[in-house]
């Protein structure tokens, strides 16, 4: 299987597992549960219980928008039109810059709810946080270059 397969299904699969594991911790969870942290993972915001379902909720509509995003690359607004020659190269790029935004942000998003449910994950908020800007970096020099060299 591909890599870029795996990826996308790692994507989608990670909020459908969490709902699952949310689904079977729900009744131990307390009342109110924390729903926004700080810089260190401190919470500073607490809500309902049913709340842990949104946060799934939005992380499965958010893997599910990007991987099918990665699938019509060709379909993104892209700084510029693609040069002759160098169109498959920038939509591939714009293939990883989405599946990779997708894991970075399945990692944020699992830090996010291990947090909630009482878990110590601060540092899953971190690392997802700078994969993110990592990937999106990466991912815009790597465009910018496609257009720039084969323009030239």
């Amino acid at each position: 299987m591909k890599l870029l397969t795996v990826a996308r299904i790692a994507s989608v699969a990670a909020p459908v597992l969490a709902a699952v594991i949310v689904a079977v911790r729900y009744p131990t969870l307390p009342e109110t549960v924390p729903i926004h942290f700080d810089i260190t993972g401190g919470a500073d915001l607490f809500g309902p219980r049913w709340l842990v379902f949104v946060l799934v909720g939005l992380w499965l509509a958010i893997a599910v928008l990007l991987v099918a995003l990665s699938t019509r690359p060709e379909k993104l607004n892209y700084p510029s039109a693609p040069p002759a020659g160098a169109a498959e190269r920038l939509y591939r790029t714009g293939t990883w810059l989405l599946v990779g935004t997708a894991l970075a942000v399945a990692v944020l998003f699992a830090g996010a709810l291990a947090l909630v449910v009482g878990l110590p994950a601060a540092p899953l908020l971190w690392l997802g946080g700078l994969a993110l800007a990592a990937i999106l970096v990466v991912g815009f020099v790597r465009m910018s270059r496609v257009t720039k060299t084969r323009s030239a």
